[in-house]
């Protein structure tokens, strides 16, 4: 089932279904900086399987288009970006601010690729 998120856009407030990746079940080098810097010695990334992360199936725009799902740009590939960057220069897709709400009040705020018919 996919989270819904409060999104801010156009001086508006507007609920969205986030596309979630799915796992292919293979575990995969992590990418993250602590594996070759020796001054840090914790990864946020793998934790808490230490230098390995499960590898996750590339985004399907097209999937989350026809589910009605924004995708988070957090987590994109290089390539995946790219893609998405030029949906929004041609597709009618839409890069929109989402703020989340989190325990003790803090705020946390990420983008979003949105279609326009979600909004």
């Amino acid at each position: 089932m996919a989270k819904t998120r409060t999104a801010t856009a156009y001086g508006g407030t507007l609920k969205l279904k986030l596309y979630e990746r799915k796992k292919t079940g293979k575990l995969v080098p992590c990418p993250g900086e602590a594996h070759s810097n020796p001054h840090i010695d914790n990864c946020m990334l793998c934790m808490p399987r230490w230098g390995e992360i499960e590898e996750r199936a590339p985004i399907d725009f097209g999937e989350a288009r026809l589910l009605g799902q924004a995708v988070p740009f957090s987590g994109m590939s290089h390539q995946e970006h790219d893609v998405a960057q030029a949906l929004t220069k041609s597709d009618g897709a839409l890069q929109l601010m989402v703020e989340e709400k989190l325990r003790g009040g803090n705020l946390a705020s990420y983008y979003v690729l949105a279609w326009k018919e979600l909004l």
